[in-house]
């Protein structure tokens, strides 16, 4: 039983594996070597190979320990190999000296090699011990090194592998894999020349004759498979730093490869085998309860490995590992009772199954067995967390599970409990589960507490373990249940219905890079299609089946494509006078407006022409009037500060492009706060505003809305026309990141309809603003948990969501999205949604959208990756293209939302004028030298604030705003004010009355 032998993994050096061309065949060079005799307490042995006669019938790899007993572990490895690669590759070793009970001879003793002294002084003399063993061979003229691609060394003695607590023998030698820079690192040399310098020995294996030793029977098989798989590139799946399992029994690149006391090692994790090209994986992207067979891992055909996409970096792997019907560990339990020491696996193996292990009648090796998989403890389903980030960030050191928090390939424990590469006393209830138990398997009628309890069985959501990723927490959407009983084949089903169907598709690099993404209804047949816009020359469409509409252009993702030019700004797509769609699109100095023909499913190009300057910003469009009496406009600017209108008009269509105005400066940002009002903001701040010019907020992002809303990234706001408010009392309070939207669409019941919010976001928070620029209720929203910087660099959407998941309780719903491909989503009062945090995995190269992409009535949200993979998830609401669905607010990248100028509200006198509820300060107590106070008029009124300390004396007088239907906030600055606590008296008269309220405020400094 492995727990028994083995509670933890010495490690004394780092094996970095480097990645090889996997041969068809593997020849491999064995090198015997013995050392000068010793009678060292301190070492196992003599320093000579045991080439005695064995005693004990059921001794695990008894001697003698010639060239016979290394031939038949190495066919061992090639059968094992055989079965583990499907036929994929096959082991041939040669065994020098070739005398039967030869060995290279070395100058030193055992000893030497392991001063143990320190970790470095060990490393020093396991990589002296790989180049003196290849210079001895080297000096025989049999050994041609040219003809392996491998070296193994098989030195005299034990290995000091297995940490049992108290060491007798420290000076026994590690196993390990010595690579090139191991070589460097200790020797100083990348190398060991051989056949007078014409080949260099760049790695080498270092194993012992045996792994058995007094009161321990191990056999060398696993550690013989193991360091062969490192030779092949096989990461290991243990944590250096730690000495701890990563994941436990169920893998040859961790304790699996002393399962069955050493004799039959474990299969390479699926995760392993897909890495090696030894098995596929079948995908799962969509599933309805759909039922899925999986063949155990040493079958030779049908599907061993599915694949069910979380991210664009992480994944789960689902397998099925099958030892058999008879439990080994059992047996060997069974027939130890009544007898004074532990039967060896050997005498389990002939006892209960001697038709299935071969063992060799001249060696007593064992040689052969029927599953790979019989040591491990039990049989089922396993499911792996799969962590590419991890990985790819940690394989050239070899330590992708070195942090057990966080392992690049993580086993799903089913009992729930995650004990793997933990440590538990003997007596402790986790004792024997450090290396995995037969309760981690995925099965029917597992008896584990966790996994019959609700949900029951099932792998998800709310599980323990659970479905979600490892970024951000994301809600994966992945449910796997019904598992069936052990078995070598058995089934599971699946429920993921939460990606669209034909996503995520893959965007070619040769596309890229991305730069945003636009939806809108081009060819009018009632769903969305998605453009992307690139740094390569092309606009890219993408429809409901995945690839570009069949419009003529004959490329499976690109429409129009503009030469030697990049596409850089968002395409704005406007209704023409003859009731047909057009793209407009600013490219560089060019200008081009393509309608859809359905006549002939083509676009036409309706005009083209250039402009001074290059364009700096997206076609901002309005369409006013239809037929022939419409107009369509859209106006732009360039770094040569012209700001430009395009006009579209009349039947047969014609386009025309006015200067408007010639600025000082380059253009930046452009805005129509009204369809006949134009706003220009140059690289200046200073505000064009039809033929006015005034100074603009410093740093500001994008205005939004009808009274040209704008902020800066210090979180100073303000309203460039008209606004209702001079100045908001928290500006400069949060760091902002992205430009703003503003809310005009709320859900029909709204009781704030006439108070739209503005959304930003910045620093890990989603802000929520009323007109007055007060923070709403519930507002800002931490989007990582516990607070930390994060950037969150696109503008918020809004859509309307269902608030269970359901596609009922329809609510309207705030997007926000970070750098690194998170996307979440709360309600309009602060509730985070059911179906988010979602993941993309990558970052993110545009700001996410909200479309209807089928036609079907209901939402989908997308997201494209900077690497090209576009996701879309299949929303459970109903489509409403009238939200700040996308970047720029709409199709027309109008960036305005409701017309005309904000109305504040006039008030519902039924109601208390200052309720109770609604009068607080925040935070309470401070954090910084000011707080808010913050109440909700139900009229508007005049506001008065008193604030005094306990002994009853004025502290500080405010005037508060008062405006109804909102709510309103004062900033009390605090640096001239004591630690204490004190009484605001917050007062209102309007409507005909008065009312005040009494609050506590405390101060801490």
């Amino acid at each position: 039983m492995l727990s028994r032998l083995m509670p933890g993994i010495l490690v004394l050096g780092l094996s970095y594996a480097a990645l090889l061309a996997q041969p068809t065949t593997l020849r491999i060079l064995a090198l015997r070597v013995e050392f000068q005799t010793d009678a060292n307490p301190a070492t196992t042995g003599n320093g000579r190979f045991d080439l005695s006669f064995p005693t004990d019938p059921y001794q695990i790899d008894p001697p003698p320990h010639n060239r016979t007993y290394f031939n038949d572990h190495f066919l061992f490895a090639r059968n094992y190999f055989e079965k583990a690669s499907r036929g994929n590759l096959l082991i041939e070793a040669d065994v020098f000296p070739r005398g039967r009970d030869e060995a290279y001879q070395l100058s030193r003793q055992m000893g030497e090699y392991n001063p143990n002294t320190s970790p470095q002084a060990i490393n020093q003399g396991v990589a002296e011990l790989l180049r003196d063993a290849v210079m001895a061979a080297d000096a025989d003229p049999l050994v041609d090194f040219s003809r392996y691609q491998a070296v193994v060394v098989f030195h005299a003695g034990v290995g000091r592998d297995i940490n049992l607590g108290f060491d007798e023998t420290p000076q026994d030698i590690p196993s390990l894999y010595v690579t090139s820079s191991f070589l460097q690192e200790n020797l100083g040399i990348d190398g060991i020349p051989v056949d007078g310098g014409a080949i260099t020995i760049r790695s080498g294996v270092v194993l012992p004759e045996t792994e058995s030793q007094e009161g321990l029977q191990l056999g060398l098989n696993g550690i013989l498979v193991s360091n062969i798989g490192s030779v092949l590139g096989f990461s290991d799946l243990f944590s250096p730093s730690e000495g701890s399992s990563g994941i436990g029994r169920f893998g040859l690149m961790d304790a699996g490869l002393f399962n069955g006391d050493g004799l039959l090692p474990a299969q390479p994790c699926a995760w392993t085998r897909l890495e090696a090209g030894w098995a596929t994986s079948e995908t799962i992207y969509q599933a309805q309860g759909d039922q899925f067979t999986v063949r155990h891992a040493g079958s030779q055909a049908g599907t061993t490995v599915f694949r069910l996409p979380i991210n664009e970096r992480e994944y789960f792997l689902v397998e099925n590992r099958y030892a058999g019907g008879v439990s080994l560990d059992s047996v060997q339990f069974v027939l130890s009772q009544n007898r004074n020491e532990f039967v060896s696996m050997k005498e389990a193996l002939q006892t209960a199954l001697p038709g299935s292990a071969t063992f060799s009648d001249s060696s007593g090796v064992l040689t052969d067995i029927d599953l790979p998989d019989r040591g491990l403890p039990g049989s089922g389903i396993l499911i792996w967390h799969i962590d590419e980030s991890v990985i790819d960030a940690n394989r050239a050191e070899n330590r992708i599970n070195d942090d057990p928090d966080h392992r690049g390939v993580d086993l799903e424990e089913a009992d729930g409990s995650q004990d793997i590469g933990e440590s538990f006393e003997i007596v402790s209830g986790g004792a024997g589960s450090e290396i995995g138990t037969l309760l981690d398997f995925w099965f029917a009628d597992n008896p584990a507490d966790v996994f019959v309890r609700d949900p029951a069985g099932e792998f998800s959501l709310n599980s323990i373990p659970d479905s979600r990723s490892y970024l951000n927490r994301a809600n994966s959407h992945i449910r796997l249940f019904n598992f069936s009983a052990r078995d070598s084949v058995m089934t599971f089903q699946a429920e993921i219905n939460f990606f669209q169907a034909r996503f995520p598709e893959d965007i070619p690099a040769t596309y890229g890079p991305f730069t945003s993404l636009k939806t809108a209804d081009l060819d009018q047949n009632g769903a969305g299609e998605i453009y992307i816009t690139t740094a390569s020359r092309r606009l890219l469409a993408i429809t409901g089946s995945g690839n570009a509409p069949d419009w003529g252009s004959g490329d499976p993702f690109s429409i129009i494509d503009f030469g030697n030019s990049a596409v850089m700004m968002p395409p704005a797509v406007v209704d023409l006078p003859d009731g047909r769609r057009a793209l407009v699109l600013l490219n560089g100095d060019s200008v081009l407006v393509a309608a859809y023909q359905s006549a002939g499913n083509t676009l036409e190009r309706l005009y083209a022409g250039q402009v001074t300057g290059n364009i700096t910003t997206p076609p901002h469009a309005e369409v006013v009037g239809s037929g022939n009496a419409g107009l369509t406009s859209a106006v732009f600017g360039t770094d040569a500060g012209k700001l430009y209108r395009l006009e579209i008009s009349g039947t047969p269509v014609a386009a025309v492009i006015n200067e408007l105005a010639t600025l000082s400066d380059g253009i930046k940002y452009v805005l129509r706060p009204d369809p006949q009002s134009v706003l220009a903001v140059t690289t200046a701040d200073q505000v064009w505003l039809d033929g006015a010019t005034f100074a603009g907020l410093p740093g500001a992002y994008q205005p939004v809305g009808p009274n040209a809303f704008t902020v800066n990234a210090a979180g100073d706001m303000r309203y460039l026309v008209n606004g209702p408010v001079e100045s908001s009392p928290e500006g400069g309070t949060f760091p902002i990141d992205a430009p703003p939207i503003q809310i005009g669409t709320l859900n029909d019941n709204s009781a704030d309809r006439e108070n739209p919010p503005f959304l930003a976001a910045g620093n890990n928070k989603l802000l929520a603003y009323n007109a007055n620029l007060t923070l709403r209720t519930n507002f800002p929203k931490t989007v990582y948990q516990p607070d930390r910087e994060v950037d969150l660099p696109f503008a918020p959407l809004a859509a309307q969501l269902s608030l269970s998941g359901t596609g009922q309780d329809l609510v309207e719903s705030y997007l926000v999205s970070d750098g690194d491909g998170l996307i979440t989503a709360y309600s309009a009062d602060g509730q985070l949604l059911p179906d988010f945090p979602l993941s993309a995995g990558e970052t993110l190269a545009a700001s996410p959208l909200v479309l209807d992409i089928d036609g079907d009535g209901d939402s989908e949200l997308a997201a494209l990756t900077q690497s090209g993979r576009l996701y879309v998830w299949d929303l459970a609401s109903p489509y409403r293209g009238d939200f700040w669905n996308q970047p720029y607010g709409n199709a027309l990248n109008s960036n305005r939302q409701l017309p005309g100028q904000t109305i504040l509200g006039s008030g519902n006198p039924a109601a208390d004028l200052l309720p109770k509820e609604s009068v607080y300060n925040w935070p309470n107590p401070n954090q910084d030298n000011f707080t808010f106070i913050r109440y909700r008029l139900n009229s508007a009124a005049e506001v008065s604030i008193k604030i005094f300390d306990l002994a009853g004396d004025l502290v500080a007088n405010l005037t508060g705003t008062g405006i109804a239907n909102t709510d309103n906030e004062v900033r009390w600055d605090l640096s001239a004010v004591e630690s204490g606590v004190y009484l605001a008296r917050v007062e209102a008269r309007g409507g005909g009355g008065s009312a005040a309220q009494m609050i506590k405020i405390a101060v801490v400094k």
